[in-house]
């Protein structure tokens, strides 16, 4: 099955950037060739492939297809079964109390009503999640088809990766370990892809 806990979490940190193998081994707490197991399962399902980074004589592990992992993750029947639980015990509680025979027809009636309404909020819920889900999907495939007609290589990909990261500077001294470089080695890569792709445009002075 292509969505075992470690695959899902190695497509949680893929989704972030790309990692080597050892990486994902250290962040996982499995050993290297437990770690190339899952990859071949994810690979096999075409969601990842494995890059050579220019300049650097390493592989690294990359997406080819987006996975919301946490999706799949709150969809799990651990998870499942623990809130049914949780909620069968809540109710327990708070049913102790006896209804009126006189309105026990109608009580019921009530019940059902909510189960109705609550039933198609729930199916409303989903079909938007299916949707948003969708578009993430179709969103980050736009993006990976504008980065191919851009001709980025797979280093400029792996930059632009660090950019986008929550805290590009820390992300970039991982990188430097993984890649067993200096830090200076790795922004001096950042700034040569800013030169190249994130200079502004000079602004024209339309008042003169």
């Amino acid at each position: 099955m292509a969505c075992s806990p470690t695959r899902l979490k190695i497509l949680d940190l893929l989704a972030l950037r790309p990692h080597t193998m050892q990486e994902l081994a250290s962040l996982l707490a499995i050993t290297p060739q437990a770690v190339m197991k899952h990859l071949k399962v994810l690979e096999k399902h075409g969601l990842i492939k494995s890059v050579e980074l220019e300049g650097f004589d390493k592989q690294v592990v990359c997406l080819t297809k987006y996975v919301d992992a946490n999706l799949y993750f709150d969809r799990s029947l651990e998870s499942f079964s623990i809130c049914v639980a949780k909620l069968s015990d809540e109710l327990d509680d708070e049913l102790d109390y006896e209804i009126d025979v006189k309105n026990f027809a109608e009580a019921l009636r009530e019940i059902d009503d909510e189960i109705y309404m609550l039933t198609r909020r729930l199916r409303d819920l989903r079909n938007k999640e299916h949707r948003l889900h969708k578009k993430l999907i179709d969103l980050y495939n736009l993006k990976q088809s504008t980065i191919v007609k851009h001709g980025l290589t797979t280093t400029d990909q792996f930059v632009m990766q660090i950019l986008e990261s929550k805290d590009p500077e820390k992300t970039a001294e991982e990188v430097a370990k993984a890649l067993n470089c200096s830090r200076e080695e790795i922004f001096k890569l950042i700034n040569k892809f800013k030169d190249r792709y994130l200079k502004e445009e000079p602004k024209h002075d339309t008042f003169r």
